[in-house]
């Protein structure tokens, strides 16, 4: 089995490889327009694998700007319709509360390319 991990620009990562599972930790997800990275992701992923990405929960529903760029905070449900609005399915959204001595929940999301 051969692994790769790519760190670069998300919107000019461009390969002829195949993905079975993509991630974003914190990551691209959160700072590139879904709208223009969830369908790159999408046409590089083989049918049954897996895209995780993890950010924090929405402080409210519009792109905020952080230190690093925009960030795109979206509430689970628009990360279900935005999802399913680019070719995945069975998203699921969770939130996963935080370390001891922490007060700020992750927010989890898993969909499939079917």
């Amino acid at each position: 089995m051969s692994r790769e991990v790519a760190i670069r620009d998300p919107k000019a990562y461009v390969t002829p490889d195949v993905f079975d599972v993509v991630l974003s930790i914190f990551g691209a997800v959160w700072f590139v327009d879904p709208d223009i990275l969830l369908p790159l992701i999408r046409s590089r992923m083989a049918t049954g694998g897996i895209l995780a990405f993890s950010h924090l929960p929405p402080g409210n529903q519009a792109p905020q700007p952080a230190r690093s760029g925009l960030r795109h905070d979206r509430a689970p449900d628009e990360w279900r319709r935005t999802l399913t609005g680019h070719g995945f399915s069975d998203v699921g959204v969770s939130l996963i509360g935080p370390p001891e001595g922490r007060t700020v929940d992750t927010m989890l999301v898993r969909a499939m390319a079917p």
